[in-house]
């Protein structure tokens, strides 16, 4: 048994060994804390000397206007759009409003599908309404449009090919048609000369100048890509994205005609065509005419709607990435993601919106931007600006955001008015009715009272909807619709307290919480139906409470700025 136990001791030279590995695995952790204190560090630094009045430092607010690769780099994987992503679907249309990110995500998307970090045995085209809309100028009637958009549409991926083809990363089996159509192509200049010189090389189909001028313009394109679809490898997909068709939209016939025939074409080509991917965009306000006004799209039903929302952690992470962007690119050495918290920190006080609104800065920054990326980036430059005035690189408080909200809301007011000019042909004057009113009196019956007492004063105002005169329910309805109203409801919460000596007791109350749109379209019709009973509360949204003078539902002390 001794010799057992003796066996099993540790000799001197290993506890030496176990000791020095001991220490080395000590060194190990403590290097790795000093790193992570020196990351830490160069946050707190970096984020000091932001300069807020820098109109580069939150990026571009329209993505067409911003680099691919500047894109890529402040996009947040958002788990919420996996649907957008599934190859199991061949048709899907983004339904968000402006300034949600639709085209951020078409275009980080298709450069990822192109560099092969999605699929294999893929790749895709990006286009805009201005690459392949057939032109306004003509009165057509629907299937017409329907045809030039086929046409447009499928010429665009065909050329596609033909460039990839010329790089060797696809290969085309070439006829007729498809010969001619090139080289017309070429006489347009729609592709570069070198791709038709390797089709030259390539390919033994002569030209014949007199054929080419009888089939000038009658090509069937349709036809073309199905041909080269079908003949591609059998795993072979390929994704279109078409963005911005909806972008000049007015409510009339013609262009009810371009965007209505626009999706049912989509839809042909998605089921159609083997292997082809389609992805687009259309803003809700824009769907809502067209399901009221064209039939053919009311009766289609292989098209899939998918809404892009935002949460408020991941418009957080949002913001985080972007100033994280914004000192990686003057320092690429602070290249460490998982510091992004940190960076949000560093720049917005959390403490003071706890304090003031008893409720999180990422929760307040979220309401107040309606959830919309575009907006909530306008909120943060224009608080920064207003935090320099006390000191560069200051942490945007609550004071900061309050007192930049009179010039927000205004320009939100405006950008309602633009993106909702179908509903309502001047939003921004009928929304200047609401000057001066209290909100925390504010009922259904005050507010349909209020505009039925300014008809003459809206008479020249056409709201979406209304009859002859405008009728008080649907001024406030669409108000309500476009987000300048909200509704007020009051959630039940429990709280569970724990005392000193052990014991845990319940504590029940109500929560304010706002009421929009989207979470339940038919809250301005409880509100006329409910006899004013409490329970369905109509408030001016807080970030339109300053521009238009509305006595807040809790009176703030908005810190004076600083003599400097």
């Amino acid at each position: 048994m001794r010799k057992s136990i003796n066996e099993n001791l540790l000799t001197e030279k290993d506890l030496s060994q176990a000791t020095n590995r001991n220490k080395n695995i000590a060194h190990k952790k403590i290097s790795q804390i000093l790193i992570e204190f020196d990351e830490v560090l160069d946050v707190y630094k970096s984020t000091l000397g932001i300069d807020w009045l820098d109109e580069s430092v939150l990026g571009k607010p329209d993505a067409n206007h911003e680099s691919v690769e500047t894109l890529k780099n402040i996009y947040i994987e958002r788990p919420g759009c996996k649907d957008f992503f599934d190859s199991s679907k061949n048709l899907i249309i983004l339904n968000s409003p402006k300034g949600s990110g639709k085209t951020t995500l078409c275009k980080v998307f298709n450069e990822k599908l192109q560099n092969g970090e999605e699929y294999n045995n893929v790749d895709s085209i990006f286009l805009l309404d201005s690459d392949v809309s057939p032109s306004m100028d003509i009165n057509r009637d629907y299937s017409e449009w329907k045809r030039l958009w086929e046409n447009n549409i499928c010429k665009a991926i065909i050329l596609k090919f033909a460039i990839l083809a010329a790089n060797k990363k696809f290969k085309l089996t070439f006829d007729s048609d498809l010969n001619y159509m090139i080289e017309e192509a070429k006489e347009n200049g729609e592709i570069e000369s070198s791709a038709v010189d390797f089709f030259r090389s390539s390919v033994k189909l002569p030209i014949d100048k007199d054929i080419l001028q009888h089939r000038r313009g009658k090509f069937n394109y349709v036809e073309i890509l199905k041909r080269i679809m079908s003949k591609a490898d059998r795993n072979f997909s390929f994704w279109l994205f078409v963005d911005e068709v909806d972008s000049q939209f007015f409510n009339t016939p013609q262009h009810i005609n371009k965007v209505g025939s626009f999706l049912h074409v989509l839809a042909n080509l998605a089921n159609s065509i083997k292997g082809l991917k389609v992805r687009s965009t259309i803003r809700p306000n824009v769907k809502k005419v067209l399901d009221s006004k064209d039939s053919n799209i009311a009766n289609l039903g292989q098209l899939i709607f998918c809404k892009l929302k935002w949460n408020d952690e991941e418009l957080k992470q949002l913001i985080a990435k972007r100033i994280y962007h914004h000192i990686n690119r003057k320092r690429p050495e602070l290249f460490n993601e998982h510091l992004f918290d940190m960076y949000y920190g560093q720049v917005v006080d959390q403490d003071s919106f706890v304090k003031e609104e008893k409720k999180s800065s990422q929760n307040y920054l979220a309401n107040l931007s309606h959830h919309r990326p575009r907006w909530l980036m306008d909120l943060i430059s224009r608080s920064g600006k207003y935090a320099c005035d006390v000191k560069k690189g200051k942490l945007i408080d609550f004071y900061d955001v309050q007192r930049s909200l009179g010039e927000y809301g205004r320009a939100r007011i405006a950008d309602l008015s633009a993106e909702y000019q179908n509903e309502c042909n001047d939003l921004s004057k009928l929304t200047a009715h609401l000057t001066g009113l209290v909100n925390s009196k504010l009922t259904y019956n005050v507010l349909t009272r209020k505009f039925r007492n300014i008809t003459d004063a809206t008479r020249n105002i056409s709201v979406f909807g209304s009859t002859h005169e405008n009728n008080p329910h649907n001024i406030v309805e669409l108000l309500y619709y476009v987000g300048i109203l909200v509704g007020k409801t009051e959630e039940r919460f429990i709280q569970k307290k724990v005392s000193s000596e052990g014991f845990t007791s319940t504590e029940g109350g109500k929560t304010p919480k706002n009421m929009t749109f989207d979470e339940d379209d038919q809250f301005i019709f409880k509100c006329k139906t409910s006899d004013n009973d409490g329970k369905h509360k109509i408030r001016i949204h807080e970030a339109f409470e300053v521009c238009l003078d509305v006595a807040p539902v809790k009176k703030r002390k908005i810190r004076v700025k600083p003599q400097l």
